[in-house]
């Protein structure tokens, strides 16, 4: 039985697509590693169901669509629309390592459960990524619990540590105040 220990949001079904059971999905993760996912994990009646991917094809910057095996009719898809969609955790965390190793960097969904410091000043924990404006901000939970977007961007990360978690930055000056 699967738990939720195991696996990671990894985005939304959110409408039909046709009439043979295709679905549309929000990705809130690297498209690439989305790709390459086997299956997915849907929350049915509080189990934990995998679902195996037979077509995935890219729909947008932010959006997929996906067929899962036994699902090929509206009538069998329709009562999974609006559930979230989950990765297994170890497939999920094995598909980025390949991807950044592959390609030199990591997606920035990777980063969710970092620490961001600066200056040896903890400032607060990467709870998501905004990928709805032209640059893309970390979503980070600050220690008075209100929520600060960070641009997640090369020329202000001074350091990763990916053994520590811990992501050290050099923030503009007021960055937190306009939050």
């Amino acid at each position: 039985m699967i738990t939720r220990e195991e696996i990671v949001e990894i985005g939304r079904l959110t409408k039909l697509h046709g009439v043979a059971g295709e679905m549309s999905a929000a990705i809130q993760v690297d498209p690439d590693v989305f790709n390459e996912l086997q299956c997915v994990v849907i929350d049915v009646e509080g189990l934990y169901v995998p679902f195996f991917i037979s077509s995935n094809r890219p729909f947008g910057a932010t959006s997929a669509l996906l067929m899962f095996e036994d699902v090929a009719s509206q009538s069998e898809a329709t009562p999974l629309l609006g559930k979230t969609l989950f990765a297994l955790k170890n497939d999920y965390e094995h598909l980025v390592q390949e991807f950044a190793e592959e390609s030199q960097q990591f997606p920035l969904d990777y980063f969710v459960g970092f620490t961001i410091s600066d200056a040896d000043e903890n400032i607060g924990e990467i709870i998501g990524v905004n990928s709805d404006t032209i640059n893309y901000l970390w979503q980070v939970k600050l220690s008075d619990g209100t929520i600060a977007s960070i641009p997640a961007a090369d020329d202000l990360v001074q350091d990763i540590d990916l053994d520590s978690r811990t992501i050290t930055m050099t923030l503009p000056q007021g960055l937190l105040e306009l939050n």
